[in-house]
């Protein structure tokens, strides 16, 4: 259990000791099942800078994270789901802290960004520095308010309807076709109110409420992921024009794009919400329209980031430079780098998978080239 004067007691020292050893940063959102979240990706991109130690934060056991054996990654820590709210989650982290020193978290699911954003203090408190807006901040981006925050802003927006039960849907407001969305992620298209009234069900069933209708709006599809620093101001930024879409309305292969069409309506954002970290923004194009029209906000990096970095802005980075207060001139994404989402398989020995169960982490133990020791030891 966390003993929050063992830890206030050891901090100095602790923080003294650490000052010249590589930042170990914690990451959450590992979880790539039916639906994949950005901390696996995040990680990732974190391990190929050799002076950061990851730890990954799995809020189910069952995480493609006991399978990574980067030189960097220091292991893998059960903490409660975001939705459980700022306390929880909280003194998990501390307790973490009090066997491997955190320097820094970046929260990678939107429940988990509004949890942390609401023990920011409390974190910084111990030395665990994070880059996260306030909490009203992080309400006004969400489906259900979406809406009212950009308009009052004065960014286009598609009209919406947000739907707290299934009877509410005998009075729709929004002609068809429409956009469905959940509470958190997957989105459809509906043509009939019969297909509004099955996909919302399913929403409802898989994420409960709200379930948010949208206008359908015809056009390219953009998405844009920026970082505010303390400030507010644009440190970083990177734009794609999806190339492919899933059914559920993920982007499965995209285009890096020049973001100077966006740039003023993320700079208006960041400085209307106070806007501190990353997010990321999705917009539409219509041809007969020169100017976007925002369709989602997310308080957090999205899964395609690692594009960013391959074209020149490395975001991701640019997170914890910020947080050690390293941070120099705006990145900008160049144009022309794609991607493309693919599968990989992980294999690890059930002795990980039970170590996580039954303590809540798995302390990575590298040996000789960082091979699968455990594999090894199988054969």
């Amino acid at each position: 259990m966390f003993d929050s004067r063992r830890c206030r007691k050891c901090l100095g020292g602790m923080r003294k000791s650490h000052e010249t050893a590589s930042t170990t940063v914690g990451v959450t959102g590992v979880h790539i099942a039916s639906a994949p979240k950005s901390g696996a990706v995040i990680l990732k991109e974190l391990f190929s800078h050799h002076d950061i130690r990851c730890l990954a934060l799995a809020d189910y056991p069952q995480t493609c994270a006991l399978g990574w054996d980067a030189p960097n990654l220091v292991g893998v820590h059960q903490v409660p789901q975001g939705i459980m709210g700022t306390g929880p989650f909280v003194s998990r982290l501390l307790e973490i802290h009090q066997e491997t020193f955190l320097h820094i978290v970046i929260p990678c699911d939107d429940e988990d960004v509004a949890a942390l954003a609401g023990g920011a203090s409390e974190l910084a408190d111990y030395g665990i520095d994070t880059l996260l807006p306030m909490p009203n901040s992080v309400e006004a981006v969400k489906k259900a308010n979406f809406q009212k925050t950009l308009e009052k802003i004065g960014i286009h927006v598609p009209r919406q309807q947000t739907i707290w039960n299934l009877e509410e849907l005998n009075e729709i407001s929004i002609g068809l076709p429409l956009i469905v969305k959940g509470r958190l992620i997957h989105a459809y298209l509906a043509q009939s109110y019969t297909e509004v009234r099955a996909f919302a069900a399913k929403l409802f069933d898989v994420w409960g409420g709200p379930v948010v209708l949208q206008e359908y709006i015809r056009g390219a599809e953009f998405s844009v992921t920026a970082v505010a620093d303390r400030n507010s101001s644009l440190a970083g930024v990177c734009a794609i024009r999806k190339i492919g879409i899933s059914e559920q309305g993920k982007t499965w292969m995209a285009v890096t794009v020049s973001p100077d069409a966006f740039i003023p309506f993320i700079e208006c954002l960041f400085e209307e919400l106070h806007w501190i970290g990353p997010l990321e923004v999705e917009f539409i194009v219509n041809a007969d329209d020169s100017s976007p029209v925002a369709i989602e906000i997310n308080p957090r990096f999205p899964a395609w980031v690692p594009v960013a970095r391959y074209a020149g802005a490395d975001l991701v980075k640019l997170v914890v430079e910020i947080c050690k207060g390293e941070a120099s001139n705006t990145l900008i994404a160049e144009p022309g780098m794609c991607f493309a989402r693919t599968y990989h398989t992980g294999i690890f020995a059930m002795e990980r998978l039970a170590k996580l169960h039954t303590h809540q982490k798995y302390v990575v133990e590298h040996r000789g080239d960082c091979k699968n020791n455990d594999l090894d030891r199988k054969k």
